[in-house]
């Protein structure tokens, strides 16, 4: 899904218009059609209004019950200006942050940026255990480290990064030195729409 948003004159945060809430269902629609376990949408794709965000959110809840999926459904800004990361499966939902602010973030307009995330989350689901990491995450040294670890212990098997950035090559880059010096999956989940 491409997706493109505006910024909140009020907060500087990004706000996907509401127009594109069809897109993000149509997604989780074609995910259940084709029978996908593990679906990732990509960073702001809950970037809605709370509203909106909360009824998509119950949408996909129902969806992951009714047919045993795994949604890593993207990112949103909470009221303390953190990038948080829903994950939700049958029956249970976990909520992780995005550790590192971009360039974009850290240097914000109006004198507000996102605050750092306080740390991974780590899921064994059915699936496997999955690391989501968003945007820059995945090329920041202390995530890279912790990440790393695990999956030289053995205790990670997908790494999915989620991400609003056209620098997406830097990320497969990155994605592709990973998976061949550890034994994970790596999945890179980018959108930019401009």
């Amino acid at each position: 899904i491409e997706l493109s948003y505006s910024v909140d004159a009020a907060t500087g945060l990004p706000v996907v218009p509401d127009t594109y809430r069809t897109k993000v269902e149509a997604c989780v629609s074609l995910a259940v059609q084709e029978d996908v376990n593990v679906l990732i949408l990509p960073e702001l794709s809950l970037s809605f209004r709370k509203t909106t965000r909360d009824s998509l959110l119950d949408v996909i809840r129902k969806t992951c019950v009714a047919h045993n999926m795994v949604v890593i459904a993207g990112s949103f800004y909470d009221q303390e200006r953190q990038g948080r990361i829903p994950v939700i499966g049958p029956g249970w939902e976990e909520l992780g942050y995005k550790l590192k602010p971009s360039r974009f973030e850290a240097s914000p307009r109006y004198g507000l940026g996102m605050k750092e995330g306080k740390e991974l989350l780590l899921l064994d689901t059915v699936y496997g255990r999955i690391v989501p990491l968003t945007c820059v995450d995945l090329i920041s040294d202390a995530a890279q480290y912790s990440v790393r670890s695990l999956a030289t212990r053995g205790q990670v098997d997908v790494i999915a990064n989620l991400s609003f950035n056209p620098a997406a090559w830097e990320f497969l880059i990155e994605g592709n030195s990973i998976s061949r010096r550890h034994p994970v999956i790596v999945s890179i989940t980018n959108v930019a729409g401009w």
